[in-house]
């Protein structure tokens, strides 16, 4: 647990800074008075809750590790391992790791909701294992989004989109393939530019619009998806979003393919190609079988437009 006085008052002050309601702030996870006890230093407030209300006022818990008592602090490095266990494709890791976390950790609302949450997240790393077969690869998507439709349930509602979310809860909505519309989208990009400080913008930015430019190209707005794709882009600079380049990248092609040769000068047509390019070898870098699918795209360019 944290300091009561402690965390009470870090988090009173950040909320108090930001204009956030003690409602708004706790909505999904616990009552409001609850958090106002918190705050005044009556109640203690469990790793996950701490990280979670924090998260949504756009602080991160690494500055106040300090604060962590042992036990939490354990449960706080078993949390990184995972996911950087997830990151790096190595699955067994990852799969003991949660395991152990899963039995040290509590049995609350947001433990439900981590475990759930990696769980989903190791499912779809299973699947790119090639000597799986179809059919058990078709039942990890399909055990996967339902963790993660069961995860979202716990503390995001269905309805009413005016409220604060942490980071695993946008890890949660981002990782759906199903369920999350336009309007949706359009919160989560305006949340995180409003709240989250620049590093975090720079993670989670370029997903969110990758997401976002998929969802208006499958409703034909193909123009406002490429703009949204240079926003995107343009906030890539550390590198920390640089795995969705690639992404970004073959989108914008592949949405300029449809618009048709005839709506495509010969700067764009260039710009065309050179974004191929640097798709092609990113995913070539990372050994992503998409790298065939967009030098198809290049040959076909070079024929076509004499690129």
């Amino acid at each position: 647990m944290f300091g009561k006085y402690e965390l009470g008052n870090i988090i009173r002050g950040y909320r108090q800074q930001k204009n956030v309601s003690q409602a708004d702030l706790c909505r999904g996870i616990c009552s409001p008075s609850h958090l106002s006890r918190i705050e005044h230093g009556e109640a203690e407030a469990p790793l996950l809750l701490a990280q979670t209300l924090l998260e949504r006022l756009g602080v991160g818990l690494d500055r106040l590790v300090l604060l962590l008592e042992e036990g939490d602090y354990k449960l706080y490095q078993q949390r990184r391992e995972i996911i950087q266990a997830i990151r790096a494709g190595r699955a067994g890791m990852a799969g003991r790791a949660l395991a152990a976390y899963e039995e040290a950790a509590g049995n609350d609302k947001l433990e439900n909701q981590y475990v759930k949450y990696c769980k989903a997240k190791l499912w779809r790393l299973h699947m790119q294992d090639s000597s799986l077969s179809w059919e058990r690869r078709e039942r990890l998507a399909q055990e996967a989004e339902q963790l993660l439709e069961e995860a979202a349930a716990l503390t995001i509602p269905g309805e009413g989109w005016n409220m604060l979310l942490g980071r695993t809860e946008i890890g949660i909505l981002l990782a759906q393939t199903e369920g999350i519309s336009l309007k949706k989208l359009k919160y989560i990009q305006h949340f995180v530019k409003s709240y989250y400080s620049k590093g975090w913008v720079e993670e989670y930015y370029p997903k969110i619009q990758l997401k976002y430019a998929a969802a208006l190209a499958g409703k034909g707005k193909c123009r406002k998806a490429l703009a949204e794709i240079e926003e995107g882009l343009a906030v890539i600079k550390a590198g920390k979003s640089y795995c969705y380049c690639a992404d970004l990248y073959f989108l914008s092609v592949q949405l300029l393919e449809r618009l048709g040769k005839g709506t495509v000068q010969a700067k764009e047509q260039e710009e065309l190609a050179r974004r191929c390019q640097q798709a092609y070898s990113l995913y070539t870098l990372d050994g992503n079988p998409k790298a065939w699918e967009v030098e198809r795209h290049m040959q076909r360019y070079k024929e076509k437009w004499k690129v």
